[in-house]
């Protein structure tokens, strides 16, 4: 099989990359400029929207993997910002299915986001059924990719494959998680030990081997799947387990949780939303549509 990755260079990509390889398939990683990926150059293209140029990388592919996207930013937000998400996340994604047919790709996976449903759960999980809600800009546009692949792909039967992931964590990872595991490093005390929410997370190396299920899997075709390690953790609990992977006893000191949300009504409300809020995804119809199983949990992750 023969798999074509856009936006390999990112975090995703290249831990996918890696894996595919390692499962004997051949990979061809498309960046944005020259590098090289698990040892393999990679072959690069300026401008998704190039037809000629996009179609002639794309020929002799089986499956396509699109991972290049404008990822989303705490700081990026409102009606100023949704022109930009809605070119890189919906228009240069429907260039690429538009050349991928014409190259005679046969299935596109589209990795999505679960802030099409939302940015946090109230009590029950988000399932595959579950009404889409976008709140931010980069959901919106995650969102109208969706639905533009999905009325694209019909009528030029090829087949798609949609996964929303929450936020995914691993070696190198950036934003929070990068935060928190330096705060432990450094020792400084922590006002979050008195949080008592549940949000999933998703291990990198699960994503990857969900996306090699669904490179052949016959049930992955126009399928929308949500992604989790299926283990949701309070903010403590996963401040235990970042402190574990690196050695240090974490400062959790007790404060209320409203005090942490007024403090978020002065700036940091995302940053705080997301330390004290629910985020929980059922995943019962991943799991078996694909008969798959997340083959780590973040207690192996972090150990």
């Amino acid at each position: 099989m023969n798999v074509a990755i856009t936006g390999a260079n990112g975090f995703v990509g290249q831990a996918l990359c890696s894996y595919l390889q390692q499962h004997k398939l051949n990979v061809t990683p498309i960046t944005r400029t020259p590098c090289v990926i698990d040892g393999k150059p990679s072959t690069t293209i300026s401008d998704f929207k190039n037809p000629q140029q996009t179609l002639d990388l794309l020929q002799q592919h089986d499956v396509l993997v699109h991972l290049a996207a404008r990822t989303h930013h705490t700081n990026e937000n409102g009606s100023e910002c949704l022109a930009l998400y809605r070119e890189t996340n919906v228009e240069n994604t429907l260039a690429v299915a538009e050349a991928a047919v014409r190259a005679g790709i046969k299935r596109f996976i589209f990795l999505s986001s679960i802030k099409v449903n939302g940015n946090q759960t109230c009590g029950e999980p988000f399932t595959v059924d579950s009404p889409e809600n976008p709140e931010d800009a980069y959901g919106q546009s995650k969102y109208e990719a969706e639905l533009a692949l999905q009325t694209f792909c019909v009528d030029a039967r090829m087949e798609l494959t949609i996964i929303r992931p929450p936020l995914i964590y691993g070696e190198r990872v950036k934003g929070n998680l990068a935060v928190l595991e330096k705060a432990i490093k450094y020792r400084i005390p922590l006002p979050l030990g008195s949080i008592h929410n549940k949000r999933d997370l998703l291990a990198l190396p699960n994503l990857c081997d969900l996306i090699y299920v669904c490179l052949t899997h016959p049930k992955a075709s126009g399928e929308t799947f949500l992604a989790a390690d299926g283990h949701a953790l309070s903010t403590p609990q996963l401040i235990k387990l970042i402190a574990q992977g690196v050695g240090r006893k974490p400062m959790l000191l007790p404060f209320p949780t409203l005090g942490l949300k007024l403090i978020g009504k002065l700036g940091p409300q995302a940053q705080i939303e997301r330390l004290t809020g629910d985020l929980e995804i059922d995943i019962e119809h991943t799991c078996k549509t694909l008969d798959w199983v997340p083959p780590f949990s973040p207690e192996h992750m972090f150990s």
